[in-house]
């Protein structure tokens, strides 16, 4: 699995309803050569405050705000609630876990950026 946005040290668009769009991918594992493709059944999103590193260790307990979504193909997006913003960028860290079906969660996947800022990014537009 992989956070593709908001990446390392970019300022992330705020929406009206203080969320930020959150983007990756995951590869899945084959069982045995020829197998379909296992893709993880559901990714855990959450954004904390501050650069934290490294950041927390696990998915649970689910906390406010924590976000789950599944894969479309090997693509995932959440609209995720950011515990603040402001003009000249917020420090904050999100942070992804998968979890291939009824398994445990894997380890942290995380991306310290900035809620807000100049000329922030919207990790959405555009996509499908």
């Amino acid at each position: 699995m992989e956070i593709t946005c908001p990446s390392t040290g970019m300022y992330a668009a705020v929406s009206m309803l203080n969320t930020i769009c959150v983007r990756g991918t995951v590869s899945g594992t084959a069982e045995e050569p020829g197998a379909p493709t296992a893709l993880p059944t559901t990714i855990r999103v959450r954004v904390v405050s501050g650069h934290i590193v490294p950041p927390p260790p696990t998915a649970e307990p689910v906390q406010t705000g924590d976000v789950d979504v599944m894969p479309l193909g090997t693509d995932w997006s959440a609209s995720v609630p950011v515990p603040g913003s402001s003009p000249t960028g917020e420090p904050l860290t999100v942070v992804a876990w998968e979890k291939v079906g009824s398994g445990s969660w894997g380890p942290p996947l995380s991306e310290q950026f900035y809620g807000g800022g100049p000329n922030p990014t919207d990790c959405c537009a555009g996509s499908p």
